[in-house]
């Protein structure tokens, strides 16, 4: 682009609308004063130019031209260095493109570029490529496990799962990498988040623990199940996380002591991950699946969780332990429930009560859907949807 055009689009809103209309732009104002507040930074008009041209070839191809150039602005107006950045997308012409397609993907995944502008340079030279589950979890112990005050802690997990956030999804939408790839890589981030603060819950919860009584205590052999898409290996972006966690007692002490100790670490567990903060909140929490529900502690023994599955456990619950596997905590406690509830998961035969009741939930779930009037469009709750293929699938299985 040459600088007179720069220049002529600059000064005169109407030539830049001029230059948008076929690129499927639709608010040419705010763009003109965008492209201004961008021009406000620094950059010499032929970079400028530069960052015209390559949009331009970009915008049709894009879902949201508008969106696009917003964020666009956005993430040059917070960059350390506007200028620096603009050059690396002249000496590199697969950078900006592929930045436009990461701002236009999703508003969410814009925010935590414009929030750390520098971490685009980690997706680029990381490429977006997976990493082991083993490797995520040593790295973020690591982290955590030297750090001193709270604060500290909540901002390190709030870090860890944006920047690997954004690296999963540049292997997603840039990398082009498949969904089950995805979603083991998400799994996996969120493995390790749980590890994480369970590991300072209960240092901390220890730690409180000695410093009111002065005895040095064991704690209890925790084990954290997961289950729904976390126990699949199928978390998406905003999923919630379905969590079971059981308990052996330590070697000595008594049982309800037990109990106290690892309901509180649990309660620190949950905290650690859905408080929210400036750098916001990683998750949000389901313990409804947990033996006994709602009524139940945060916690359950093993004897109390195999009692309950074995004399009131029902046929959804089978189901839902389908998916189940141990995550974080004590994984041989974790294992050992699992092995022993393979027999009931996985019965020779069903009751027609386990029939009926499944019937019952079935019709329950689709008059739900129906009254909030989505039974037809709902690609998850609807009539064929996501729900329903899972919810025989798991039946039959």
């Amino acid at each position: 682009m040459q600088a007179a055009q720069l220049q002529n689009m600059l000064d005169a809103p109407e030539a830049f609308a001029r230059w948008l209309e076929p690129l499927g732009f639709r608010d040419a104002r705010a763009g003109h004063a965008s492209l201004r507040r961008i021009a406000d930074t620094g950059l010499p008009l032929d970079l400028l130019g530069v960052l015209c041209q390559q949009f331009a070839q970009v915008a049709p191809h894009l879902a949201d031209a508008d969106m696009a150039w917003f964020n666009l602005e956005r993430f040059l107006l917070a960059a350390r260095s506007p200028l620096s950045t603009t050059a690396l997308f002249e000496r590199d012409e697969k950078a900006l493109p592929q930045l436009l397609t990461l701002l236009t993907a999703s508003q969410d995944l814009s925010d935590l570029l414009c929030t750390d502008p520098e971490s685009y340079d980690f997706l680029r030279m990381t490429e977006g490529l997976p990493v082991a589950r083993t490797l995520l979890i040593d790295e973020l112990l690591s982290d955590v496990r030297v750090l001193k005050s709270e604060p500290e802690v909540l901002a390190a997990l709030r870090r860890f799962k944006r920047r690997e956030t954004l690296r999963i999804a540049y292997g997603d939408i840039v990398g082009g990498q498949p969904v089950e790839q995805v979603t083991r890589q998400i799994s996996y981030v969120a493995d390790a988040m749980v590890e994480a603060a369970l590991d300072v819950a209960t240092r901390g919860v220890l730690a409180k623990r000695q410093r009111r009584n002065g005895n040095q205590l064991q704690p209890p052999r925790l084990a954290v199940l997961a289950l729904g898409k976390l126990g699949g290996f199928e978390l998406n972006y905003s999923s919630d996380i379905d969590l079971v966690v059981i308990h052996r007692g330590a070697s000595e002490g008594p049982r309800d002591a037990d109990s106290e100790i690892a309901g509180r670490i649990v309660q620190e567990m949950i905290r650690l991950l859905t408080e929210s903060t400036e750098l916001g909140a990683p998750y949000r929490i389901d313990m409804r699946l947990r033996p006994e529900g709602r009524q139940a502690p945060l916690s359950i023994s093993m004897d109390r969780a195999l009692k309950y599955y074995d004399t009131r456990g029902r046929t959804w619950e089978r189901q839902a332990y389908v998916k189940a596997r141990v995550i974080a905590g004590d994984m041989e406690t974790g294992q050992e429930l699992l092995d022993r509830l393979e027999p009931w998961i996985y019965s020779r035969y069903l009751s027609l009560a386990d029939i009926t009741g499944i019937k019952g939930l079935k019709r329950r779930l689709e008059r739900t859907a129906e009254s909030a009037g989505v039974a037809a469009r709902n690609v998850k709750t609807g009539r064929g949807g996501i729900r329903d293929i899972e919810f025989v699938i798991q039946f039959l299985q």
